[in-house]
């Protein structure tokens, strides 16, 4: 069950859920998905707790939600065991944040995707899960290639932002005007957005990138950070997240405070790194199938 999760509108929308989903099954495990649209409409949370009811009529073991909100809604039932992931925005914002913290305490199990998570949340028993990377689709591939499919010049250095500008929480203004200050000093920058792409083509945004610049306000551990991780993509980001944790003695990635100047002298730093050659060791552990494995056995310790 999750609140987020690709449409036809947005394809790219819980993609990481979608992916973790699709890892469970090729483990085993019989997976049906509900989707409450949330963003659509609140009512549809509603709605959700009725069709749950439907659906749990037929013969269903557990169910695991994603977010907190979502949680709310499987947990409105006592006959199967519940687990809910909390990912970040659910535990970070203050309504949402005080009903995850009373949801936590009456779920089978918790997990988060990091361990600043676990400490927002109060909840010492839950598990640190981040969401898996697919190592099959994220890999380098030379920054010519990358550009030429999507039509960029190969003489400018691309700054990927990797999020809806519109989504004030990610931090756009500030990237914004990052890229001008740079572009004002000389350097030949320009921004590229990954906004609404097909999943399978996201790689090649990452490998036509030459550095990027991460300056969300708030969250838990963003699947991006990992696929730039990858795609042996230089990054550039404030601290939020698990994110100095993903990157810590990743050559060609740097931390910033939150401010333009530092931010940007942290870009040239990256674009004069080239690309780095340990992006992919330091994310070798979050595969798809190394993740499913970890939520499997919590699946098997709740139901004995």
């Amino acid at each position: 069950m999750t609140n987020m999760y690709p449409t036809v509108e947005s394809s790219y929308f819980g993609i990481f859920v979608k992916k973790q989903v699709e890892s469970l099954q090729r483990e085993g495990v019989a997976t049906d998905v509900l989707f409450i649209n949330g963003r659509k409409s609140v009512l549809n949370y509603i709605t959700a707790i009725i069709k749950l009811n439907i659906m749990l009529k037929n013969s269903y073991d557990l169910i695991h939600a994603h977010y907190g909100l979502s949680g709310i809604v499987a947990r409105m039932q006592w006959k199967v065991p519940v687990v809910v992931t909390f990912h970040g925005s659910d535990v970070n914002l203050p309504v949402q944040g005080f009903l995850s913290k009373i949801l936590a305490r009456h779920i089978n199990k918790s997990i988060v995707v990091s361990s600043e998570l676990r400490k927002k949340l109060k909840n010492k028993d839950a598990e640190v899960i981040p969401c898996g990377v697919d190592l099959n689709l994220m890999r380098p591939m030379p920054i010519e290639q990358a550009k030429k499919e999507l039509g960029l010049d190969l003489n400018t250095s691309y700054l990927l932002f990797p999020a809806n500008p519109d989504d004030k929480a990610k931090g756009y203004k500030l990237f914004n005007q990052v890229v001008k200050y740079l572009q004002s000093k000389g350097l030949k920058v320009q921004e590229l957005i990954l906004r609404n792409v097909p999943y399978e083509k996201v790689l090649f945004y990452y490998n036509a990138s030459s550095v990027m610049v991460f300056t969300s306000e708030r969250e838990g551990s963003p699947t991006v950070i990992k696929e730039a991780l990858a795609c042996n993509l230089p990054i550039v980001s404030v601290r939020v997240g698990d994110v100095e944790e993903r990157i810590k003695g990743v050559v060609g990635c740097f931390l910033a405070e939150r401010n333009l100047q530092d931010i940007a002298n942290k870009v040239e730093l990256a674009l004069q790194s080239n690309k780095y050659k340990n992006g992919g060791e330091a994310v070798k552990n979050f595969s798809l199938e190394i993740i499913a494995k970890k939520i499997i056995n919590i699946y098997a310790d709740i139901l004995g």
